[in-house]
């Protein structure tokens, strides 16, 4: 974690020369700061400021939240197809899934017929280089949002349920999760740091992305937020990939 938190210092510093030197270029501007008197607070005021502040948050953040989310959520659960689940009552009969497994294969499999995951299998010749398959790809996506839901997402993609312990763990997915087809690990020790250092770099929570929009009063800082820090998000998992192989890890 210390490491993350030192990668996103070292990467923001030549970010911050080159905003400095092109977009943000010119004089210095003056700053001032006045401060106010230091007074005890009167409960009235604290409750006031603490109303203002949380009901603009819900209107002007809150409210891009909820669509980005539902956006994502209608993407992962359409269209539903019945042939779905065809399939996997046919396949229930074969393997003699218990109930658990059985919610748990036709969750996976909805996903992967979804539009999300069709996103993933189109998206999936750009992200090979860094090593990621159009399951990655999938949880990238839907993480958007919030990062940590790319947990959840591959619990589903994985066929995992309910992510617990034991053999049907998503410790035990990753450590034994194959590229479709192959034998070939699909987690290795390259991959998995190119993911951690994809997520430490990018700009994957609209929360963050809607309070932009709010102080800034436009969509254009937050479109090059998101734009510009998944494309160094990007490279970095790709020079990380890269170095890591040739490493020989």
């Amino acid at each position: 974690m210390l490491g993350l938190y030192l990668l996103g210092v070292v990467v923001a510093i030549p970010v911050a020369w080159i905003l400095k030197r092109t977009a943000f270029s010119g004089p210095r501007s003056s700053f001032l700061l006045e401060l106010p008197g230091y007074r005890i607070p009167r409960p009235r005021a604290v409750w006031q400021r603490m109303f203002l502040a949380g009901r603009s948050f819900l209107v002007r953040a809150g409210t891009v939240i909820l669509i980005a989310n539902l956006i994502i959520w209608a993407l992962g659960y359409f269209p539903r197809r019945p042939a779905v689940r065809a399939d996997i009552d046919a396949a229930r009969t074969v393997q003699g899934w218990d109930e658990r497994q059985y919610d748990a294969e036709l969750a996976g499999a909805y996903l992967r017929d979804s539009y999300l995951g069709r996103i993933g299998h189109t998206i999936e010749p750009a992200i090979r280089p860094l090593g990621w398959d159009w399951r990655i790809g999938v949880g990238v996506v839907s993480s958007f949002p919030a990062r940590e839901v790319i947990i959840a997402t591959l619990g589903t993609v994985f066929n995992l349920g309910e992510v617990d312990e034991g053999a049907a763990s998503m410790e035990y997915a990753v450590q034994h999760m194959t590229w479709e087809g192959t034998n070939k690990p699909l987690f290795t020790l390259p991959v998995a740091l190119s993911l951690m250092v994809f997520f430490a770099l990018s700009a994957q929570c609209f929360g963050t992305l809607a309070v932009i929009r709010r102080e800034t009063d436009s969509w254009v800082w937050p479109t090059v937020s998101l734009v510009g820090m998944t494309t160094i998000a990007l490279i970095g998992a790709w020079i990380t990939t890269t170095a890591g192989r040739a490493l020989g890890l």
